[in-house]
């Protein structure tokens, strides 16, 4: 007899399952002509792989996510749920990456980024750029993980080094 929990983990598997067969057709008709269509469906897409574990896949569609948003240049709320995904994407999911080569940051992070040498408080960060202190974390935790720094100074050091700031 399966375990309820087991027995809810399976179904959510079999939605999430359904779900992707769902919307990999629909992938190679979204292109650049329709950015925030593309961004929303990768994002969608890395969400329903991070339910069934495949994290390779999630790190493929943030990636894509995160090109897209490049052309969109704001995406609201939808920035966070793409944050929040990324925070909880383990390193080595993503593809391997130059030490030298700059690492990609969305467009808000680079907003947060380029307020990281400010002696501004994450609180006062997240007034600047009209969103929550926790969003602004979440944004500062990424850019530290895409930097490959544990501290504010190290970042904007680091960001210096690579002619980001």
């Amino acid at each position: 007899m399966m375990h309820a929990a087991a027995a809810a983990q399976s179904g959510d598997f079999v939605k999430a399952s359904r779900r992707l067969q769902a919307m990999t057709p629909i992938l190679p008709g979204l292109s650049s002509a329709m950015p925030f269509d593309a961004f929303q469906l990768h994002l969608l897409m890395a969400e329903t792989y991070a339910v069934i574990g495949e994290m390779r896949a999630v790190a493929v569609h943030t990636e894509s996510t995160q090109r897209y948003l490049e052309l969109i240049g704001y995406a609201g709320i939808f920035e966070d749920r793409l944050a929040t995904l990324i925070a909880k994407t383990p390193p080595e999911a993503h593809r391997a990456r130059k030490p030298d080569d700059p690492p990609n940051l969305t467009a808000r992070e680079r907003d947060v980024l380029a307020l990281l040498p400010s002696t501004l408080s994450l609180r006062e960060v997240g007034s600047e750029l009209f969103v929550s202190r926790n969003t602004v974390k979440t944004y500062a935790t990424n850019i530290y993980r895409k930097l490959g720094v544990s501290s504010r100074s190290a970042a904007v050091t680091r960001a210096k080094d690579l002619g980001m700031l």
